[in-house]
C-alpha cells in the first residue's frame, strides 16, 4: 500500500465529516445569497458574537474561572480571532476581494488551511459542549448537584466553538462541492475498484418472457 493510501484511509472518516457538514453549510450559504445578501457579511455577524460569547464585563470573577481553566476555550478564541481578521481583511481590504465581492481566499492561504483544518474539530466540539451543557442546567434542576455556573459555562463556549466553526463553512462555502461526488461515495468507488472482481456483486438478472 502506498503512503497516499494510508494516508487517505487514516483521514477518511474526518474528511467524509467535514464533507457533510460543509454541504450543508453551502446549502444555507447559497439559500442566503439568493436573497441578495453577502455571505462575508452573515459569516462576520456570526464570529462576531462567538468572540465575545463565553466572558462578558457583567461575569462574576468565578464564572471567569471557570471558562478560562476551560481547555477548548484558548483554541476557540484564537480561532475566532483569527476569522474575525480574516473577515475583515475580506470587508476592507481590496486585495482580498474577487470581482464579485467574495473574500479571495488564494490570498490568505495559510490562514485559509488553518481554518479549514480546524472547523470541523470545532464544529463537533461546539455540538458535544452544548449539550453537555444541556444535561448540566437539567441536572442542575432536578438535583442541584451540578453548579449552575458550570451548565451556563458549557452552554457557551459550546455555542462560541459552534459560532466560529458556522463562520468559517459560510466563508469557505464553495457550490463546486455539490457538483462533486460526496467523500463517503467517493471512498466507497475506491474500496470497490480495489475490490477483485470476483467479490464484486454481479448485477441481477432480468427475465424476460
Amino acid at each position: 500500500m502506498k503512503l497516499e493510501d494510508i494516508v487517505n484511509v487514516a483521514t477518511f472518516p474526518f474528511r467524509a465529516v467535514d464533507d457533510m457538514i460543509a454541504r450543508q453549510y453551502t446549502k444555507v450559504t447559497q439559500a442566503w445569497e439568493r436573497k441578495g445578501k453577502n455571505k462575508e457579511l452573515l459569516s462576520g455577524c456570526i464570529v462576531a458574537t462567538a468572540t465575545f460569547a463565553p466572558i462578558t464585563p457583567l461575569d462574576s470573577a468565578e464564572y471567569v474561572k471557570v471558562v478560562m481553566t476551560n481547555p477548548v476555550y484558548f483554541p476557540i478564541f484564537i480561532s475566532g480571532a483569527i476569522e474575525a481578521i480574516e473577515n475583515l481583511l475580506g470587508g476592507t481590504g481590496p486585495e482580498y476581494v474577487t470581482e464579485s465581492g467574495d473574500l479571495d481566499r488564494k490570498a490568505l492561504p495559510l490562514i485559509d488551511a488553518i481554518q479549514t483544518f480546524f472547523r470541523s474539530p470545532l464544529f463537533l466540539v461546539g455540538a458535544t459542549y452544548l449539550a453537555k451543557g444541556v444535561y448540566d442546567l437539567v441536572d442542575y434542576i432536578r438535583t442541584g448537584q451540578t453548579p449552575l455556573i458550570e451548565g451556563v459555562a458549557n452552554l457557551r463556549v459550546g455555542y462560541a466553538s459552534l459560532a466560529v466553526a458556522s463562520s468559517i463553512y459560510i466563508r469557505q462555502s464553495d457550490s463546486d462541492i455539490l457538483k462533486r461526488d460526496s467523500v463517503v461515495k467517493q471512498g466507497y468507488d475506491a474500496v470497490m475498484e480495489k475490490i477483485p472482481v470476483i467479490l464484486k456483486p454481479e448485477p441481477a438478472k432480468v427475465m424476460y418472457k
